[in-house]
């Protein structure tokens, strides 16, 4: 439903592999900004609220949050934070006598992302063409709800444009709504949220 433009439309920038992203995007530049952007809305004080976390002993909060920054710096192409958020949530599980230098590299990788963020969003936005849908098929339907809830944890971005596909289809106003729903949700990067709404849509379709 979406057809994907260039690649080399987005500039590389320091903390962002901006190719890296795109292909796991299937190279759909609206959808990886689009992304990038609810990532600097969301978590550029992320590190900060792990470590008040910790402070208040919500060690489960805290891991979970570094769970998912990991994740989704490993989607979005920052290699270098993925890398940071993942030895700072082995840190955190194993209560490392260095986590405070854990934390340092993860700030430092965060404010790199920062930086190339402002520039990357800059740049102006490119449109892209869609495809018109055809006649609904609901057995197509519930196979493109589950693909995109097996994705969540493989690859946010392609579970995305199943979901895109979803919304272009015919479907009814009830169906759309809570496809909209489960979309909101996987953009907010809640994939537990989200992959609870697709499993019920799932079973209600099949």
């Amino acid at each position: 439903p979406i057809m994907p433009e260039s690649a080399e439309s987005l500039p590389r920038m320091p903390g962002v592999n901006t190719s890296l992203g795109l292909s796991k995007a299937s190279g759909n530049q609206a959808l990886y900004t689009g992304m990038l952007g609810k990532f600097q809305n969301k978590y550029l004080d992320s590190i900060q609220q792990i470590e008040r976390m910790l402070q208040e002993n919500q060690l489960q909060e805290a891991l979970r949050l570094a769970h998912t920054l990991k994740g989704t710096a490993g989607n979005l192409g920052m290699q270098e934070l993925y890398k940071a958020a993942a030895a700072l949530e082995q840190g955190i599980k194993g209560q490392a006598r260095d986590l405070n230098q854990l934390f340092a590299t993860a700030r430092s990788s965060m404010n790199t992302v920062q930086e190339s963020l402002q520039k990357i969003l800059a740049s102006p936005p490119h449109h892209q063409q869609t495809v018109e849908p055809g006649t609904v098929d609901i057995k197509q339907a519930a196979a493109l709800v589950q693909e995109a809830s097996m994705l969540l944890d493989e690859n946010i971005s392609q579970a995305m444009e199943k979901l895109q596909e979803l919304l272009q289809m015919p479907v009814s106003s009830d169906l759309q709504t809570r496809l909209q729903e489960a979309y909101r949700l996987v953009e907010e990067f809640e994939t537990d949220e989200a992959r609870k709404e697709l499993e019920e849509i799932a079973a209600d379709l099949n």
